[in-house]
């Protein structure tokens, strides 16, 4: 139904009939400039509004529908398509940023996001995050510690925070710890969900139309969702959550308990003895040479819900250094040489502060 506009007592209605490509607008932007452009299907065309009067903004042969627009610092506009392309204007023209960059294309572009320092966040369904900075491209997935790669909408608050609002839920970034990754200073970010198991309801972003998020002057983050709108208050929310205790709850030796949190019980795969208490501060376990595999199972104890919890063990004498993970509650050793080992575990929040007082069990 074309582009509405409203000037606080009269509605008036753009559209074909005054120099619009088409009827169905997926996409709206207002420039800093005063502009308006507007992204139509059926012809997918990019429009631009200026003092009253409309120019097509000519694109690439084949050019898909586009679902997301953006302006950056520097006031250049771009444009992203069902098709994965990513565009900017340039001599009034669209121009495919990434084609020469990628030989597979990405999936449906489905927002974009400009920040301060020059960014062009990309939301894409099933390839994750793009970022597009300083002439380079760098893209993050689950494999780099996102939650989910189906993303619908980006935006930033003002505490250096990224929201990213995608099928699983609402999941919040630090950019700088993006960034890192992108400078290769480091592997993997740390999220915090905020999906049903903090008690929401189950959240399925809008998509396909831009925008579909927005912030506001006092701060304030909305998010248009298929069952509601979410609004979220970022200087209230903790960056520092309380930390959880984390225990080892049982050691198994070929699927069979041979020690366990409490020794003070019996086990039900135990054989009917009492096993050693992992709880005890100087707990050492015997393991025969011929073992096949050695599990330890852990837990965090926090009123966070699980996809915010994370964990890093190690096993002195066998591994290098910490390995992180997030709901991996099962560690496996297969075939441990001969030798004196201690198993540790600690525990995080998803804040970066990981707990003190580790879980720790000797091995010889």
């Amino acid at each position: 139904r074309g582009v509405w506009h409203f000037d606080g007592a009269d509605w008036q209605r753009l559209g074909r009939d005054g120099g619009l490509p088409g009827w169905s607008v997926r996409s709206l932007l207002h420039a800093g400039n005063g502009d308006l452009w507007v992204a139509t299907d059926a012809p997918s065309r990019l429009s631009r509004l200026r003092a009253g009067e409309w120019v097509a903004v000519p694109g690439p042969e084949g050019l898909g529908p586009i679902r997301a627009l953006a302006e950056g610092p520097d006031g250049c506009i771009w444009a992203g398509t069902a098709n994965g392309e990513i565009l900017r204007v340039e001599d009034g023209r669209l121009v495919n940023q990434l084609a020469a960059e990628r030989e597979l294309p990405f999936l449906s572009v489905r927002d974009l996001h400009a920040t301060g320092d020059g960014s062009l966040w990309v939301g894409f369904a099933w390839d994750g995050i793009g970022c597009l900075k300083d002439g380079g491209f760098h893209q993050f997935t689950t494999a780099h510690g996102l939650q989910d790669d189906y993303v619908s909408q980006l935006i930033s608050d003002d505490r250096g925070g990224l929201w990213v609002a995608a099928n699983r839920g609402l999941f919040r970034f630090k950019v700088e710890e993006l960034l890192a990754v992108a400078r290769g200073e480091s592997t993997q970010v740390r999220c915090r969900a905020y999906a049903q198991g903090e008690a929401l309801p189950s959240l399925q972003p809008s998509r396909n139309n831009s925008p579909s998020s927005w912030r506001r002057r006092d701060g304030r983050l909305c998010f248009a969702m298929l069952n509601g709108l979410v609004v979220v208050q970022p200087r209230e929310v903790r960056d520092e959550p309380p930390k959880p205790q984390v225990a080892i709850e049982k050691v198994t030796l070929e699927g069979r308990a041979i020690a366990r949190y409490a020794g003070d019980a019996y086990w039900p795969n135990s054989g009917g003895v009492k096993l050693p208490a992992l709880a005890g501060p100087d707990v050492e376990l015997e393991i025969p040479a011929d073992h096949q595999q050695l599990a330890f199972h852990v837990a965090a104890l926090s009123f966070s819900s699980p996809e915010n919890v994370y964990f890093r063990y190690r096993l002195d004498g066998h591994d290098g250094d910490w390995i992180q993970t997030q709901d991996e509650a099962l560690v496996k050793y297969p075939h441990l040489k001969a030798g004196n080992y201690e198993f540790r575990v600690a525990a995080s929040n998803g804040s970066g502060t990981w707990t003190q007082a580790v879980a720790r069990v000797r091995l010889r």
